[in-house]
């Protein structure tokens, strides 16, 4: 039976001092003999865990993931990082992460459709109630909500790419309250299952179908970018920009 995979929320990302380096856009991984190469979304730079200030960050992420599962990356919107960097802000609000299950289980010679199709037996077997029901859900569970409190919106949607869920979370930045909004993508890439998660915060309704659109376009481009690449060791391909 395949496992879904957890997601992760980090409370506040701290305000941490600001790197020195340029952001990475890409890197290569091993997850249980097979190789992955996963380029940020676009929009996104990876954090990168060798500068001290960006380690302590991942390493909150890792620890939020602790037993369950396995970091492979941590990305922010580029904008934001960079202001960041320079001390223009102190807290981070439009990121994400890909995990893999830390027990590193993989299903090679498994189609993609089928895994995905097991996954949603594993998660209730119930159809995706869609974008516009998603929304509504967020609207209706939104206000309730106190610092600290979530509120699952679902599958929301399910294509050949991946199953999308929800999850809406009121969390305090620099002392303002503010519902973030979480996108979870699950899928199977080179035999690897692995989780995309994007957060942004709530500000219109049109949140979740900016973020499963981006999901869309980043799942195109890693399943692009893996493609030919099977087992032992990877070289990546030059990132696109944006």
């Amino acid at each position: 039976m395949v496992r879904a995979i957890a997601g992760l929320w980090v409370g506040v990302l701290l305000a941490l001092p600001p790197a020195a380096s340029g952001p990475a856009l890409a890197a290569s991984y091993q997850v249980a003999g097979r190789a992955l190469d996963i380029e940020a979304p676009p929009s996104y730079c990876l954090l990168d865990p060798n500068i001290p200030a960006e380690a302590e960050l991942f390493g909150h992420v890792e620890a939020a993931n602790a037993g369950r599962n396995r970091v492979l990356v941590v990305f922010v919107n580029c904008e934001e990082l960079a202001s960041w960097r320079r001390g223009e802000v102190a807290s981070l609000q439009n990121y994400g992460n890909v995990l893999t299950p830390v027990e590193q289980t993989v299903y090679p010679g498994m189609a993609r459709g089928m895994f995905l199709d097991e996954l949603s037996l594993a998660m209730g077997g119930t159809a995706p109630v869609g974008m516009e029901a998603g929304e509504t859900r967020l609207r209706e569970a939104a206000p309730a909500l106190q610092v600290g409190q979530s509120a699952s919106l679902g599958v929301i949607e399910a294509d050949e790419l991946a199953l999308y869920a929800g999850i809406a979370r009121k969390l305090e930045f620099e002392g303002q309250a503010m519902v973030m909004l979480g996108i979870y993508s699950m899928t199977l890439v080179n035999a690897v299952p692995i989780s995309v998660n994007l957060f942004q915060p709530v500000e219109d309704g049109t949140t979740i179908e900016n973020l499963i659109t981006h999901q869309r376009r980043f799942l195109e481009r890693l399943l692009e970018r893996n493609r030919s690449v099977q087992g032992g060791t990877t070289t990546p391909s030059p990132a696109k920009s944006g």
